[in-house]
């Protein structure tokens, strides 16, 4: 699925490493803060010049904005400017999870995709 799939790798072919890895991890948690699959409404070739070309999805309304840093972080094109595993946990860790919880008291319906 190009969408997981690092940019780097399908423009140039290089072989798959750690940071082919997180840059999918990063795809994993917009998919999270969306509910949905990431560019669901086009094709995979569509996808693919897209993602080569350096779009991403937009954040989504109401995503912690340190949440957004994260997988905005891992994104970057230069596979050595991606943070590695270990700051994306001590990251993740450090979100502050109360103005969430506050957030989804305040939302009536909850709908499932």
């Amino acid at each position: 699925m190009f969408v997981y799939t690092d940019p780097e790798y399908l423009k140039n072919g290089y072989k798959r490493e750690k940071a082919s890895d997180i840059y999918s991890l990063g795809v994993l948690f917009w998919e999270l803060s969306s509910g949905r699959f990431p560019f669901y409404n086009i094709t995979s070739l569509e996808i693919m010049k897209k993602v080569t070309s350096g779009e991403r999805e937009k954040p989504i309304k109401g995503t912690p904005l340190s949440f957004v840093n994260i997988y905005s972080c891992v994104w970057k094109h230069n596979p050595t400017h991606k943070p590695d595993i270990e700051i994306i946990c001590n990251s993740l860790e450090k979100i502050d999870l109360e103005n969430i919880y506050n957030s989804l008291e305040n939302i009536e319906e909850f709908r499932i995709i």
